[in-house]
């Protein structure tokens, strides 16, 4: 049981941690071509 507690978390945390990461590369291509322009 506890190791089913575990997994999840662990898959919570990927999934945040996923998220951020392609909200911050979105911003980074925003602001690039915003330097561009």
């Amino acid at each position: 049981m506890m190791r089913f507690i575990l997994f999840i978390l662990d898959s919570f945390l990927l999934f945040g941690y996923l998220r951020t990461v392609s909200f911050l590369f979105k911003h980074l291509v925003k602001v690039k071509s915003l330097d561009e322009e």
